[in-house]
């Protein structure tokens, strides 16, 4: 379980699931027969052919909450909702960019355990009192 991309011509498709290899063959099959519902992900598939799959994280934890947060981060670092082929975020809620303070709770939460708290809040901007 984790978090997975389809790479075509560059740009990318970025998923969660608790069964990557399963979700990935849905995929597949589901864009072999033209039958995929994300258009931008089908068109993609047409011009390119087969993407590239790539496990982007691997997670132990199957919470629902956290896979969708991983993914999240990876459709931002990737910029799949602009640039690739995902068309709703991760929560399945309309599209909006994260804002900077949100970005930098994100970066501070996942810092945590890395570094002092110290460190963390001179490089996040986020008060100790938050952490």
């Amino acid at each position: 379980m984790g978090v997975y991309a389809l790479k075509l011509n560059g740009q990318y498709y970025v998923g969660s699931s608790t069964n990557i290899d399963r979700r990935v063959a849905k995929h597949l099959t589901e864009l072999k027969a033209n039958k995929h519902v994300n258009p931008k992900l089908q068109q993609a598939y047409k011009l390119y052919g087969e993407p590239e799959v790539l496990l982007l994280q691997e997670s132990k934890v199957a919470e629902t909450e956290y896979l969708r947060d991983r993914e999240q981060h990876y459709m931002d670092k990737y910029n799949s909702v602009r640039r690739g082929y995902n068309t709703i975020n991760a929560n399945g809620g309309p599209l909006r960019e994260r804002t900077y303070e949100e970005n930098q709770i994100i970066k501070a939460f996942l810092l945590i355990g890395t570094k002092p708290e110290t460190d963390i809040c001179l490089e996040t901007g986020i008060t100790p009192k938050m952490l």
